[in-house]
């Protein structure tokens, strides 16, 4: 038999360099989610630190034991919810973008960290995507790594019965450069879509979280291409039922989303999606197979030797 659950996505604002404001409107998100019965309350992408993809993130880094992660357990506990939260966590000498999920009481259930990275500012982690809760098996990946063939191979591997996806997913908003006017209707389509892919074919509910505001300077060939005037963190945050059912996707101003959804028994996959390079959806060809791996290997090289000049002192 199946099991009911509201869960609640909370759509944030991305607010660089403004911790107090960051922290008090996540408290009160979560107070909403649980006033209206949610019991799993999920953020977006770095929602703690903000997401700034360049170096200047570095700043932002703290341990697990920090106050972040201090933040997430007491509002979990507080409010009797699980809570999905997002850092940049500090490891040895290594700053990963991480994800944690706490539970009911406040004790962590698990980390998820980036497997694709913006890889100027953080290393590259092939760990779990999956935590283990008191509903069983939850998938949970980061970003981009929602989007790659390999991260929903693992999942129909290991059978969950919920999947949820925390996104910074940068959007066109403006027309310019590379952007044009049916770019600007094409991210709808693909948020839409890569969560009804996940719902259907692994047979668990799948919810998009993003964040909306503010895309600060990207490091990197791609951050050129990325101008923040012509592209924004676009919202949408939605829910995908196995069978065709949704809820939402939200507008691009911040929001609570809320969804009670049946977690039944972890079902057979149901097959395997359409690629492209590797990608759950259609793309550029040359940018996916010449300058983002490209960029993605400069950004290694840069990450390793700004790493060690700090540790160095």
């Amino acid at each position: 038999m199946g099991e009911s659950v509201t869960i609640a996505a909370l759509q944030l604002r991305n607010r660089p360099g403004q911790a107090e404001e960051r922290r008090a409107a996540i408290a009160s998100g979560v107070a909403r989610a649980a006033e209206a019965g949610a019991k799993i309350v999920v953020l977006p992408e770095l929602s703690h630190s903000s997401y700034v993809p360049n170096v200047a993130v570095w700043d932002l880094a703290e341990p697990l034991a920090g106050p972040s992660v201090q933040h997430v357990r007491a509002l979990a506990r507080r409010h009797r919810v699980h809570l999905g939260a997002g850092l940049v966590l500090r490891e040895g000498d290594d700053i990963v973008n991480a994800y944690v999920l706490a539970d009911d009481e406040g004790e962590l259930n698990g980390i998820v960290r980036k497997r694709y990275p913006e890889t100027y500012c953080f290393l590259p982690v092939d760990g779990p995507v999956t935590v283990e809760t008191r509903w069983g098996r939850i998938g949970v990946a980061i970003c981009a790594d929602n989007h790659r063939i390999d991260t929903f191979e693992r999942l129909g591997s290991a059978g969950v019965r919920l999947h949820l996806m925390p996104h910074a997913w940068p959007m066109p908003v403006a027309t310019g450069g590379l952007v044009n006017e049916a770019d600007l209707g094409v991210a709808a389509a693909r948020a839409r879509d890569l969560c009804r892919v996940y719902a259907d074919l692994l047979g668990a509910p799948t919810m998009l979280v993003n964040a909306v505001g503010l895309l600060p300077p990207m490091d990197g060939l791609l951050g050129r291409l990325m101008a923040p005037g012509r592209f924004a963190l676009g919202g949408l945050s939605q829910v995908a039922i196995p069978g065709g059912g949704a809820f939402g996707p939200l507008g691009d101003e911040e929001d609570l989303l809320l969804a009670t959804v049946e977690l039944g028994p972890v079902p057979a996959r149901a097959g395997d999606p359409p690629t492209w390079d590797g990608w759950l959806h259609p793309g550029h060809a040359l940018l996916r197979r010449g300058l983002m791996p490209f960029d993605a290997w400069l950004g290694r090289r840069a990450y390793q030797r700004r790493r060690s000049r700090q540790a160095r002192g």
